[in-house]
C-alpha cells in the first residue's frame, strides 16, 4: 500500500474533503504514485476505493484534474487510429459515456517516470501492459493527410516516450475524461 505523505487540502480536521470537481473523497484512502501524483481510486464516482484496490474502475488524478478509465474489457487489445477514437467514443464506464483518447500531454502525465515497461503505476492502473497506446491528436505534419499517409501522437509506455506512428500501425486505447466542476465548461487547450 502506498499511502498519501503529501497534503490534502481540507476545510477541517476530518478524514473527507471536497475535490475540484465537487466529489467528496476520503483523505486516508488517496494514493500517491512514485511521481508523487494524487489518485483516488474509484468505482464510482461516489463510491472510493480503498488505496491498495486493484479493482477499481477509474483512477482520478486530482492534481491534473483528469480521470482515467481502468480495467476496460478490450483497451488492450490493438487498434487504428480510427477504431481507438470509436471504442473510446462507444465506451460506457462507470457511469460515464463521455471517455476519449487521452491529448498527447494528458497521456504523458499519467505515466509513473520511476517505473519502466509498463511505465506506470500498476497498483493505479492495474493490468496495463507495454506497448503503445493512441492519443487522440493527429501530427502536425499530416493535418491535411488522408487514409494511411495519417500520423497520431502515441505515448510508449516501455519508457513513457512520445511518439508518432502512421495511421496502418495499432496500439492500445487508454480512456480518459477530465474531471470538471458539474455545470462548467472547458476552453479549448485546456
Amino acid at each position: 500500500m502506498n499511502a498519501v505523505a503529501k497534503e490534502v487540502p481540507m476545510s477541517d480536521d476530518s478524514d473527507t474533503f471536497t475535490a475540484p470537481n465537487g466529489v467528496t473523497l476520503q483523505r486516508s484512502k488517496l494514493y500517491v504514485d512514485g511521481m508523487g501524483n494524487v489518485i483516488a481510486k474509484l468505482y464510482t464516482i461516489d463510491k472510493q476505493a480503498d488505496a491498495d484496490a486493484t479493482d477499481h474502475l477509474m483512477a482520478y488524478y486530482l492534481d491534473h484534474n483528469l480521470i482515467s478509465a481502468e480495467n476496460v474489457p478490450g483497451a488492450d487489445d490493438r487498434f487504428a487510429p480510427d477504431e481507438a477514437e470509436s471504442f473510446c467514443g462507444a465506451l460506457s464506464h462507470a457511469g460515464f459515456t463521455d471517455w476519449e483518447n487521452p491529448l498527447p500531454a494528458q497521456g504523458v502525465q499519467l505515466n509513473d517516470y520511476t517505473k519502466f515497461d509498463p511505465c506506470v503505476d500498476t497498483s493505479a492502473h492495474p493490468g496495463i501492459t507495454g506497448g503503445a497506446f493512441w492519443t487522440k491528436q493527429q501530427t502536425a505534419w499530416s493535418k491535411d493527410e488522408a487514409g494511411s499517409s495519417r500520423s497520431f501522437w502515441v505515448v510508449d509506455l516501455y519508457y513513457g516516450y512520445l511518439g508518432n506512428s502512421n495511421a496502418n500501425y495499432r496500439a492500445r486505447v487508454r480512456p480518459v475524461r477530465r474531471a470538471v466542476p458539474a455545470g462548467q465548461w472547458l476552453a479549448l487547450g485546456q
